[in-house]
């Protein structure tokens, strides 16, 4: 591959226009376009399959189909991306790759949330349409042996030696003579992020477009928020007013970065890094709850039930971090390296529907216990605090 891009430069720079068609054209049809090839026909066959469903179950049929279209065109332009930016990549530096890549992967994000954003503002085409036409890339991946791990192709099949589920740099510089780096957990965040407000923005505007008159997503959201409230009541009584947005935030984006490996994401919380810092600003929150309701009688609670106590309670206190932070970190961790495994190692036909159901549990089921069991550590530890 690094040969036919080295072809596609010299051709592009200085042997015509003629040369740089044929070229263009070899490249088009090389083995190594077969993964675009079944991405794109993967999303067209998908398409159609969930296009015949929506015609027999929807109501608003043209916005719908014209949402799916959207969503399916969005979803071939993002595989043409991508593979159009892991080619890039042969034929330049590290450097410049990492920039490339930093680039193309916040790009795609962009694409994707305007794409959201024109179904919301939109009455000609459907959000629920656009967002099923965008998932056929993820699921056509499903057909093909590459998808969530990086695998490089040398016409020899795949190995062990293919697998990669590490955390890369992709660009460096130094800030007061210390060189920082943005990395994969960086970006992921930064895109779990923008879905996360988009979908805030999105329950907005669909319970302010007519707000006497509750629709489904209203319906569904106040569903939502009220069980959040009462779990957060039922855990901490009278001290839950205090705590309810910080919980319920901690919560979503917890579990929306442990279902992130659905879209092909290395989930946030599979960084150590992440689930350290979550946990300590639960650790900053329960030693306030702590100072706040027992002032300097903090010391007598290190002191008991004996002064020879006082190191051992104050190990146990900064444990509590540690502790949540390597569970959350180490389920999501064994999940990623699981599915990774699966797809670069086990062979081609394994990969047909069985990856859905590890997804299933690894990210989705998983996902939300890991999320329902650091939200109640939180709540539980706090409220502790006050009693």
């Amino acid at each position: 591959m690094c040969a036919a891009g080295k072809d596609f430069s010299l051709a592009s720079v200085g042997e015509g226009k003629e040369n740089q068609i044929k070229v263009n054209w070899r490249r088009w049809i090389n083995k190594d376009n077969e993964t675009l090839f079944d991405l794109i026909f993967g999303c067209i066959v998908y398409s159609i399959v969930f296009e015949a469903i929506g015609l027999l179950v929807v109501e608003n049929k043209g916005s719908y189909s014209l949402g799916l279209l959207l969503g399916t065109a969005v979803a071939i332009g993002l595989s043409v991306s991508m593979y159009k930016s892991l080619n890039n990549c042969l034929v330049m530096t590290e450097h410049q790759a990492r920039r490339n890549m930093v680039f193309s992967t916040l790009l795609r994000a962009v694409v994707i949330l305007l794409a959201a954003w024109i179904g919301m503002r939109s009455g000609y085409f459907s959000f629920p349409g656009i967002i099923i036409g965008i998932l056929g890339l993820k699921i056509s991946a499903y057909f093909h042996a590459y998808t969530n791990v990086y695998i490089r192709k040398e016409g020899k099949g795949m190995g062990s030696s293919d697998v990669d589920f590490f955390i890369h740099s992709y660009y460096e510089f130094k800030l007061f003579g210390v060189t920082l780096s943005i990395n994969t957990t960086m970006v992921t965040t930064v895109i779990v992020c923008l879905i996360l407000l988009a979908l805030i923005l999105f329950a907005r505007h669909e319970i302010m477009k007519n707000y006497d008159e509750p629709n489904v997503v209203q319906n569904v959201v106040e569903m939502i928020v009220e069980k959040m409230d009462a779990m957060v009541v039922s855990n901490m009584g009278i001290h839950a007013k205090k705590y309810l947005n910080y919980v319920e935030a901690l919560m979503a984006f917890i579990f929306l970065s442990n279902i992130s490996g659905l879209f092909g994401l290395r989930p946030p919380t599979a960084d150590f890094g992440t689930t350290f810092g979550l946990a300590l600003i639960t650790f900053v929150m329960i030693e306030y709850a702590w100072i706040k309701t027992k002032g300097f009688g903090i010391i007598k609670d290190l002191l008991d039930p004996f002064p020879v106590f006082l190191p051992i309670n104050i190990i146990s206190e900064f444990a509590t971090p540690v502790s949540m932070s390597l569970r959350l970190f180490g389920n999501v961790t064994a999940g990623t390296i699981m599915l990774g495994l699966w797809y670069a190692l086990m062979p081609w036909f394994t990969k047909i529907g069985i990856p859905a159901f590890l997804h299933a549990y690894f990210d989705f089921f998983s996902g939300a216990i890991q999320t329902y069991v650091f939200g109640m550590l939180t709540m539980v530890f706090i409220s502790n605090r006050y009693d």
